[in-house]
């Protein structure tokens, strides 16, 4: 069953630390809600509320998610896309892309950008960067959550409004300075 926690309270011991209020989680029952809280953001949980959602909102957003992963596979898949470097489009349109938060074993959080993409296996793999430019990983689309995919789908459709106004389009190790179009 799906459950709306809100009015989060972090066990934080002081520290200054931006996470989310609220959540839409997976539980058996509501006495697992703080242990699905804490898995998610690495943090104990002191208190929250349990709101009532409904199962229509819930569906909604499950079918936006959905549609917006289906529009991401289409882009990609009519664009015969293989890999792209990401960061260059921004860096040129001066848009940042910092709408990914996690937090490590250790409680500490990082905002994350989309470095690249490259299909594998005709799916889409993110290589995800910290703000300072560390590596953090390779995510899926399954990885993100509804709002994280609509943002992808928001930065594909950008990244394509630059290659079909005349940039070229760069892989994955590509850059603009690269590029001798």
């Amino acid at each position: 069953m799906k459950y709306k926690v809100t009015n989060i309270v972090y066990a934080t011991d002081g520290v200054k630390v931006d996470l989310p209020t609220e959540l839409i989680l997976e539980a058996d029952s509501k006495d697992e809600l703080a242990d699905r809280i804490s898995d998610k953001t690495g943090w104990l949980v002191e208190s929250f509320t349990i709101e009532k959602q409904s199962e229509l909102c819930i569906e909604l957003l499950m079918q936006v998610r959905e549609q917006a992963k289906s529009a991401i596979m289409e882009i990609l898949t009519e664009r015969k896309v293989e890999s792209i470097n990401v960061q260059p489009y921004f860096q040129e349109c001066y848009v940042t892309n910092y709408a990914f938060f996690e937090t490590d074993k250790n409680g500490n959080g990082e905002c994350l950008e989309v470095e690249s993409v490259k299909v594998v296996n005709g799916k889409p793999i993110f290589t995800m960067y910290t703000n300072y430019g560390n590596y953090w990983g390779e995510r899926t689309l399954e990885d993100f959550d509804t709002s994280e995919v609509v943002y992808i789908l928001e930065i594909l459709e950008e990244i394509f409004e630059q290659v079909d106004d005349g940039e070229p389009l760069l892989k994955e190790d590509e850059n603009f300075d690269d590029y001798e179009g």
